[in-house]
C-alpha cells in the first residue's frame, strides 16, 4: 500500500456529515473511506531527496531517490535510481539505476539466474599463421576471410576479467566443417598454451575447460587447424557470465 501522506491524531472530533468527494452518507467514518480511496496501486512507491536507515528494509519497493544510503540495508526486488552508497548493503532481484553505487561488502544478486554475455568478431579478426606470404584475403563488404593457399589461422580474444566462458564457436562456409577451432589461453611470459573449448566450425562448444577468465595471469586467442583454397571464415563468438 502506498504511504499515508496525513494520520488522524487522537482526539480529533470526526464530524458526521457527507464530504466532497467522498461516499455518500451521514456517517463519521467518512473521513476514514476517503483515505482508503485515495491510496493507489503503486505498492510500496518511496520518494525523496534522501533515503537513509540503519538496518532498513525494502521489500517490494520503488525507491525513486536522490540518495540511497544506510547501514545493514536489504533492497529485495527493488527498483532503485540515484545515488546509491552503503555498508553491508544486500540488493536481491534489484534493478539499479543508480548514478553513483558505492559500498563496502555489498552484494547484488539477479534473481532468475546471472546475467550473460557474448565476445565476437569477423573474419577479419583471422591472420594466417604464417603471414610472411599472401595466404588470405578480406572481404570488405562483409568482412569474411578467405583462405587463397593451405594455412592455420589465428585470432586475439578479448574478454572481460573474471568472467566464465560458457561456450565458444567459430563460424564459416561448409568447407570449414572440417577444420578444428581451438579457444585458447597463454601465460604471460612462459607462452605454454592450454585449451578452454575445440571443434570443428560450425560446432558449438559447451564442455569448457580452465572456464574462469584470468586477464591477470593469461591472454586468450583462437587457432584453427590447416584451411584449404576456398575456405571461408565469417566470424567467432564467445559466451560468458559473470
Amino acid at each position: 500500500m502506498a504511504e499515508l501522506f496525513s494520520q488522524y491524531a487522537s482526539g480529533t472530533q470526526w464530524t458526521a456529515g457527507t464530504i466532497t468527494g467522498s461516499v455518500m452518507g451521514d456517517s463519521g467514518i467518512n473521513p476514514m473511506i476517503d483515505r482508503l480511496n485515495s491510496i493507489t496501486t503503486d505498492n510500496n512507491l518511496i520518494t525523496g531527496s534522501v533515503v537513509s536507515g540503519t538496518s532498513a528494509l525494502f521489500l517490494g519497493s520503488i525507491v525513486n531517490a536522490l540518495d540511497v544510503s544506510g547501514t545493514n540495508f536489504y533492497l529485495n526486488d527493488a527498483h532503485v535510481t540515484g545515488d546509491v552508497s552503503g555498508t553491508n548493503a544486500v540488493f536481491i532481484g534489484s534493478k539499479v539505476n543508480a548514478l553513483v553505487f558505492s559500498g563496502a561488502n555489498s552484494v547484488i544478486s539477479i534473481s532468475g539466474g546471472a546475467i550473460g554475455g557474448f565476445w565476437s568478431c569477423n573474419g577479419v579478426n583471422f591472420v594466417a599463421k604464417d603471414y610472411n606470404t599472401n595466404n588470405v584475403e578480406y572481404a570488405s563488404g562483409t568482412g569474411e576471410l578467405y583462405a587463397t593457399t593451405a594455412t592455420e589461422l589465428l585470432a586475439p580474444v578479448s574478454l572481460p576479467h573474471g568472467v566464465t566462458v560458457t561456450a565458444a564457436e567459430c563460424f564459416g562456409n561448409a568447407g570449414t566443417e572440417d577444420v578444428i577451432w581451438s579457444l585458447k589461453r597463454t601465460t604471460f611470459g612462459s607462452g605454454g598454451a592450454a585449451s578452454l573449448a575445440s571443434d570443428t566450425f560450425n560446432t558449438e562448444d559447451t564442455s569448457i575447460s580452465n572456464a574462469t577468465v584470468d586477464n591477470n595471469t593469461y591472454n586468450y586467442f583462437f587457432f584453427s587447424t590447416t584451411l584449404t583454397v576456398g575456405d571461408r571464415v565469417f566470424g567467432a563468438r564467445v559466451t560468458y557470465t559473470p
